[in-house]
């Protein structure tokens, strides 16, 4: 099978598809980064909502959600003519007006609708949301599924900073932590679990290992 794959920023991302579990022997992987075709000075950053990604450069940039819709919409419609059989989206933020020929795979709705699917699972949780104007979108998908989010911002790709969310998070009343940004690791919520003494999940971890599943 042919499998389509969106990063935000600009392709490869080898951090993201090595941890997409498939046996390549039987399946392709056609990668496309949703701002592949621009430069960073042509990227619209300004705008109500913010998506953080990265750029081939390895730095960080803050996109306009709006702009960046349009983007990987272009994105999707790049990998059908290239006749994938299916696509991932690997962005955690709500991508709901994008329309495909093929099945599409979205973080915003798997990871929730998985963990709410757990018996038992607290509904009081920490949300660490990627970039500061993303709060809103982030908590109301959780929110949909019955759960309380209790929000704290921090940037991925600087592992040093989980010390300044540590005791913030340690006297927060949610139960267990979501690292909702693709950008955050397995090894990021390993780490600040020892840290706070909750479970915590990588929401690229979940999706990209739940996923593998249909391959």
């Amino acid at each position: 099978m042919k499998i389509g794959i969106i990063t935000m920023g600009h392709s490869p991302r080898p951090d993201l598809i090595a941890q997409f579990k498939i046996n390549k022997n039987e399946h392709s992987i056609v990668e496309k980064g949703a701002l592949d075709d621009l430069k960073r000075e042509e990227i619209t950053a300004n705008g109500s909502i913010p998506v953080i990604t990265r750029l081939n450069d390895g730095k960080p940039i803050e996109v306009d959600k709006e702009f960046l819709d349009k983007m990987v919409q272009k994105a999707v419609l790049t990998l059908e003519k290239e006749n994938v059989e299916s696509i991932l989206v690997l962005c955690s933020t709500p991508f709901n007006s994008l329309k495909s020929k093929v099945p599409l795979f979205l973080p915003s709705k798997i990871i929730p609708a998985l963990i709410a699917s757990i018996s038992n699972m607290p509904k009081k949780m920490d949300l660490v949301c990627p970039v500061k104007g993303q709060e809103k979108i982030l908590k109301e998908k959780w929110e949909k599924k019955g759960f309380t989010p209790y929000v704290v911002v921090l940037p991925p790709w600087s592992p040093d900073n989980l010390a300044e969310i540590t005791p913030i998070l340690k006297s927060s009343p949610g139960e267990w932590v979501i690292l909702d940004c693709m950008g955050f690791t397995s090894m990021d919520a390993k780490k600040l679990s020892n840290k706070i003494g909750k479970m915590v999940f990588s929401s690229s971890t979940i999706f990209l290992n739940s996923v593998a599943g249909f391959f």
